[in-house]
């Protein structure tokens, strides 16, 4: 299946749920708010109709700073909620990359029925990310569910303990934006780690020396261990990777289990497209917006 969303890691994304609030330190500078605001608030027409999240009161201005009102809405759009079910081509999910489904606020019927729709499309696998561990720990998942927690610096380690309560399912740590070192890390039970810097205007700075200390973590652990992109004012560049250490910039994915042939033809898929991605990095188009992208 064609991809869709420019995340390096996943081919599509899924949205049943809307809003959110910061959970910590990687927050600052959260794209989601960012893109929320602008599909809430912008003019794409008379009056705004047709901006996607016109009058759902997800976010607002405070002075100069972009907040979320704390309003979390699961979509009513049926046609969207079981969307996943119509996909007729295996492929690799992004679930709520602009929102938590753990989220405080999630009612628990809310969460079973997203995870319902990732059990019932089982033809797919579906990456479900949160800094709310403590919540996601309490749900059995499907087992074609990826699920991972992020951590952006030492403080929120714990986040992985109970990711590895989770029974089952496959599991990944999202360090990004890394904005500290991780030495605290345990990575054992862990799948994959994705590291990325922070990106966009107010970036904040990533050292090489803590993307070499989970390196070699994963190498400890046999955690596959994947480089999404350098801290910088674009998203998805390998910035200093291609030129001071090509030797971290590196793309693994987790070796599949015997019943798993599918989520291994979806890596291959992935790894085709690698030539391509990175041409594109390197040559970027001049004038591509700055996006803030600091990962949920």
């Amino acid at each position: 299946m064609k991809r869709t969303t420019g995340i390096s890691w996943a081919r599509k994304t899924w949205n049943p749920v809307h809003g959110c609030t910061n959970a910590s330190e990687g927050c600052k500078f959260c794209y989601a708010l960012e893109l929320t605001y602008n599909k809430e608030h912008g003019d794409s027409g008379p009056d705004g109709k047709g901006t996607p999240f016109k009058g759902m009161n997800l976010t607002y201005l405070a002075g100069d700073e972009k907040r979320w009102t704390g309003n979390i809405i699961l979509t009513d759009d049926e046609e969207l909620l079981h969307r996943p079910l119509h996909w007729k081509t295996p492929t690799l999910v992004f679930v709520n990359s602009m929102a938590d489904a753990f989220h405080e606020k999630m009612e628990p019927t809310w969460i079973r029925k997203i995870l319902s729709v990732c059990g019932l499309a089982d033809l797919h696998h579906f990456q479900i990310l949160t800094k709310r561990s403590h919540i996601m720990r309490k749900y059995e998942m499907p087992p074609n569910v990826i699920a991972g927690v992020s951590i952006e610096n030492d403080r929120w380690v714990n986040r992985a303990d109970d990711l590895r309560a989770l029974r089952g399912a496959k599991k990944f740590i999202s360090l990004e934006p890394l904005i500290g070192p991780v030495p605290s890390l345990d990575l054992t039970g862990i799948d994959q780690v994705v590291v990325g810097g922070e990106s966009g205007p107010n970036f904040r700075p990533m050292e090489l020396e803590w993307v070499e200390e989970i390196l070699a973590k994963c190498r400890q652990t046999g955690t596959a261990f994947y480089v999404k992109q350098d801290a910088g004012r674009f998203p998805g560049r390998p910035g200093r990777f291609e030129d001071e250490r090509p030797d971290l910039w590196l793309h693994e994915w987790p070796e599949p289990g015997t019943d798993e042939h599918r989520f291994r033809s979806l890596v291959e898929a992935m790894e085709e497209e690698k030539a391509s991605i990175a041409a594109a990095r390197r040559h970027p188009v001049a004038s591509a917006p700055a996006v803030v992208e600091g990962g949920l």
